[in-house]
């Protein structure tokens, strides 16, 4: 092949029994010369008369594309004909179309005789590049130009939504309707409906001191996660703090999972599992941190609980020159939970943030606290949560320009945070519950038995406090007289248990095995930190699993002063069978 006035042929190999071929990358309204040659296995070659073939004026794109029509999840297109094209050979026209970071092209094919279209099935408020060619049925033309376009975002659906009745100006604020999951034991909340494929999960914890800003962060991260805008007139709460509360509380009582299974319009890629922990470090001390942590154990030692981790996200305010005891506290718990593998997966989440580096990464790097690195520095990212609820009408322009920017500033931080969590790898916290359930039986062991111990101390208290009285008063008894003498002995009280708290106590023993305990259920009590092998370690009998329960109070072991005389020490020991030779003598 080759055009008529060059002299070099151009070959194109075809198969043995091919009787058919396309040559292709010709050029438009040009004529051809066209022979076949055929080649023998000695290397012989016969070559056919030559043929003369003019290709056709080449097929342009389709003209005047335009949107007609934009809704959340579709488009309709127009367009006119080729402006250069033999139009007897037009076959049709492809529409392609892709998000705009994604590089691979979807592809829909109409007939020849349509002029419009509609891309349906596609993502709310999503910006996407559009280009179309021409069908030729041999080949098609050039793809046109590229249009830009963005989906409309969705309205909400507000039967999943409750409007806070305290919000009667815009943006109106919406409290997500959170469902119970049915995760046995596990405070877990779901919100929205699993999804038919199977959708993978990033799970954060979130831990920080009170007044740290943690329950606006998680705020933040909804609206971003379900797409809100500066400009729409509505914003959501996984959390609506008890603004009655003062910041020297904390806001959160409970460890609890908020599970936000993926939905269309979602920001991420992802269903998200956010743990809210209550904050450290209020005014009610440091028993109170204790209590954090031990309701943070607790939650992951869930039989059929929360299997994976991806990052622990500890959220410290800007400004901070120093960490706090109670900051220090809290990296210190973390690990003791889990272990130093989850180090790598610790993240700090600054709030109060500027545009300037904050303080408190010198803070925690000057503290040598253990956590994923960057450079060198603590990973970070940088938050300012000021605007997320501050009106977005009726300010003044430089203000609400102000303001603009500073939402923009926390949705690219948003942005960051969550493009970084699809790359972390996930910790897997079986191996973490073994040892956490490890460590609580033995704690539970070890708590149980000092009452008991101090039961044996007491006892041998009061036998020597009885033979000193004896010494002392052994004139007395020669004459056979009665005098009295003063032990310290140990009685069981009941003291009720605060209301939401449980404990195990043993029926048998009348004893309180472990306080507080996870388990509320009597049916469960078998898996209680003191039984090990379906019987109890700590009380006296080490009675079965079965003879323990649930009460309202808790068996507390008071000393106190008991007066008594040598007749009734003398009346127990004769009950008994054990008279001393002294006593058999009078």
């Amino acid at each position: 092949m080759k055009q008529e006035q060059e002299t070099e042929w151009a070959s194109h190999p075809v198969q043995k029994n091919q009787e058919a071929v396309t040559l292709s990358g010709l050029k438009p309204k040009t004529e051809y010369e066209i022979r076949a040659t055929a080649v023998g296995k000695l290397g012989y070659a016969v070559s056919s008369d030559v043929c003369s073939a003019v290709t056709l004026t080449a097929v342009g794109p389709p003209t005047q594309v335009k949107l007609t029509e934009e809704k959340a999840n579709s488009i309709t297109l127009t367009w006119r004909n080729p402006s250069v094209q033999q139009y007897q050979s037009v076959k049709g026209y492809i529409i392609e179309f892709r998000e705009e970071n994604n590089h691979q092209w979807q592809r829909r094919d109409t007939r020849k005789e349509v002029y419009t279209f509609t891309l349906d099935n596609l993502k709310q408020n999503t910006a996407y590049s559009i280009r179309m060619c021409t069908d030729v049925g041999v080949g098609v033309s050039q793809p046109g130009e590229e249009l830009k376009i963005k989906t409309k975002k969705a309205q909400p659906d507000m039967a999943k939504f409750t409007l806070l009745p305290e919000d009667d100006l815009l943006p109106r604020v919406y409290l997500l309707n959170m469902k119970p999951a049915k995760a046995g034991q596990l405070n877990k909340k779901v919100f929205g409906s699993a999804p038919t494929e199977k959708q993978s999960n990033k799970t954060i914890m979130v831990v920080g001191a009170t007044g740290s800003g943690k329950s606006t962060l998680i705020n933040g991260m909804i609206n971003y996660v379900l797409g809100v805008e500066w400009e729409d007139n509505w914003r959501y709460k996984l959390i609506d703090e008890q603004t009655h509360k003062t910041q020297a509380c904390s806001q959160t009582s409970e460890v609890t999972a908020y599970e936000i299974y993926h939905s269309d319009g979602f920001q991420v890629p992802y269903s998200l599992t956010i743990i809210d922990t209550p904050g450290f470090g209020d005014t009610r001390g440091i028993k109170q941190d204790k209590e954090i942590t031990e309701k943070i154990r607790n939650f992951f030692s869930v039989k059929g609980g929360i299997d994976t981790i991806d990052a622990v996200c500890f959220v410290v305010q800007s400004a901070l020159p120093r960490l706090t005891h109670t900051q220090t506290y809290i990296f210190d718990a973390i690990l003791s939970i889990f272990g130093k593998d989850i180090a790598t997966n610790i993240i700090v989440l600054v709030t109060f943030a500027d545009g300037k580096s904050p303080p408190v990464l010198e803070a925690i790097k000057a503290a040598n606290i253990p956590c994923a690195l960057n450079d060198g520095s603590p990973l970070h990212f940088k938050f300012n949560n000021s605007v997320l609820f501050d009106k977005n009408t009726g300010a003044s322009s430089d203000e609400d320009n102000f303001d603009s920017m500073f939402w923009k500033m926390g949705k690219a931080s948003m942005n960051k945070f969550f493009s970084h969590l699809n790359l972390m790898e996930s910790q897997s916290l079986t191996l973490t519950k073994e040892v956490l359930n490890e460590r609580r039986q033995l704690e539970a062991t070890v708590e149980g038995v000092q009452p008991i111990i101090r039961l044996g101390l007491s006892k041998l208290e009061e036998i020597n406090t009885t033979k000193d009285a004896l010494q002392n008063c052994e004139t007395h008894m020669k004459e056979n007289k009665d005098f009295d003498y003063v032990v310290i002995v140990d009685k069981s009280d009941k003291i009720d248990i605060p209301p939401g708290t449980f404990i195990t106590n043993c029926h048998g023993c009348n004893f309180s095995c472990h306080y507080p305990c996870s388990r509320s259920k009597d049916a469960d009590k078998s898996g209680c930190a003191a039984m090990r092998g379906g019987k109890c370690t700590v009380c006296p009998g080490k009675c079965h699993w079965s003879d323990h329960y649930n009460m309202t109070y808790r068996w507390e072991i008071k000393r106190e002063p008991e007066k008594r005389t040598y007749q009734d020490l003398k009346k127990n020991m004769r009950s008994t069978g054990k008279e001393d030779g002294t006593e058999k003598n009078h």
